[in-house]
């Protein structure tokens, strides 16, 4: 956004680092060529903005039809991760310290 900014109106901040949400409130109070070239600087970069995102949700989209498809089970394995729990409790009786 410094870059496409007028440097009329880089000059009115003294150099702060972040002037993007301080410009704000002053576009309205800024003489009429000023003010449509700093309009002109923040809508330039919102459209970088969205183009950037636009072209992510694309190749996000494209992921996902890619894909492929396939079915949820409907049943779930009562004894899935129950030798692991019975190995912690063993080494629990045993006095050894487990960290997990």
């Amino acid at each position: 956004l410094k870059k496409k900014l007028p440097q009329a109106f880089l000059e009115l901040f003294h150099g702060e680092v972040e002037i993007t949400y301080a410009a704000i409130p002053k576009i309205a109070s800024l003489a009429e060529p000023l003010k449509t070239q700093v309009r002109d600087a923040f809508a330039g970069s919102l459209r970088t903005m969205w183009f950037v995102m636009l072209a992510i949700s694309l190749v996000g989209f494209t992921t996902v039809l890619g894909m492929k498809q396939l079915e949820m089970h409907e049943e779930t394995d009562d004894n899935w991760g129950l030798e692991e729990k019975k190995k912690v409790v063993d080494e629990e009786k045993d006095g050894k310290v487990l960290t997990l």
